[in-house]
């Protein structure tokens, strides 16, 4: 009698699991009939790792640049949060905007492969951050968040293995997009 209790909740715990992990993003789906395909990240039409844009400033740099003034250029490093703020304008500003978002996620250390931010002013990055542009309109900069979720978990990424650029290509990492058939071409066809 025990064992069929512990059967039953271990049912209801591996549903309130599969409902956790799949998130909310799911539900839209079944809700709203919204079609998704999976594109691999290395893909070059959808999308462009942005590489050598880190700033290359040390802990003792960012101290000394660091306004604390919320309005200057953003910093950030592996943490979620910007870790300084500068109003300094250097070659290694990434530029976008809320019309030409970009998205950005940590690279390394116990944050690897999470701490997602989608950027819509000027910012910096530290190399623990790993930036992407979406070059294609059929993808929405937001549904990589919901798409990439997962990866830190799936790929074990951690201190040892980094979510850089290589590793992310060498697991052919893929996000789903969404597909609007009324105004996309046919995503198999291509």
């Amino acid at each position: 009698m025990y064992l069929n209790f512990l059967k039953k909740k271990k049912s209801i715990f591996n549903n309130l699991t599969s409902e956790f992990i799949n998130g909310p993003i799911d539900k839209f789906n079944h809700y709203n009939n919204i079609q998704t395909k999976n594109i691999r990240l290395d893909n070059s039409k959808y999308f462009e790792f942005l590489s050598s844009i880190s700033t290359g400033w040390t802990n003792t740099d960012l101290y000394k640049l660091n306004t604390q003034n919320e309005q200057n250029f953003p910093v950030y490093s592996a943490k979620k949060n910007p870790i300084a703020f500068v109003s300094e304008s250097d070659p290694k500003l990434i530029n976008c905007s809320d019309k030409c978002k970009l998205f950005s996620f940590a690279s390394n250390g116990s944050s690897s492969g999470s701490n997602f931010v989608i950027h819509e002013r000027p910012f910096y990055v530290s190399n623990d951050r790993v930036v992407i542009k979406v070059k294609n309109d059929e993808v929405l900069v937001e549904w990589l968040k919901y798409g990439l979720r997962n990866m830190r978990y799936e790929y074990d990424f951690a201190w040892e293995e980094k979510a850089n650029i290589k590793s992310i290509k060498a697991k052919e990492e893929k996000v789903a997009i969404r597909v609007d058939n009324n105004k996309l071409e046919d995503l198999e066809k291509q």
